[in-house]
């Protein structure tokens, strides 16, 4: 059987935003995850030199929750802090997440503003291993 290669697409949803990720890996599907976060929240970020490198650390009581929690985490410091994230490299020991990312401050002169995230939600999240790719379902709160 041959994997598909990692990625992401948007699911259709009443009222907030919903997309699914997949991958050969769990990392591959946190790593889209993160990227479908941003592409709702921003058009594509280019990456720069002078990017940050920040390291995310997490841990939950399971891979799910530490899904959510990745998530929310990434959503939250780009309301608090005001960056944009891109360049995601997961990499999950047990229920823990260590996170090499870039960031970048947000400028409106260079980033056009999508949607506002108010919060990546528990409802229907899922993240399920079937035939050797990894998928995730994420609802997030508009």
């Amino acid at each position: 059987m041959v994997v598909p290669p990692a990625g992401w697409r948007p699911l259709e949803h009443t009222a907030d935003e919903a997309f699914e990720a997949w991958g050969p890996t769990e990392e591959d599907v946190f790593a889209e995850a993160a990227k479908a976060l941003f592409a709702v929240i921003t058009a594509e970020v280019v990456a720069d030199p002078t990017d940050a490198a920040e390291v995310v650390e997490l841990e939950a009581e399971d891979h799910r929750a530490l899904l959510h929690d990745w998530l929310e985490t990434l959503n939250s410091r780009h309301q608090a802090e005001g960056v944009l994230f891109h360049s995601f490299g997961p990499h999950l020991a047990g229920d823990r997440l260590t996170a090499a990312c870039r960031a970048q401050p947000l400028d409106p002169a260079r980033h056009e503003l999508r949607t506002e995230v108010k919060a990546v939600t528990w409802h229907d999240l899922s993240l399920t291993c079937e035939n050797g790719v990894w998928k995730a379902t994420v609802l997030l709160d508009i």
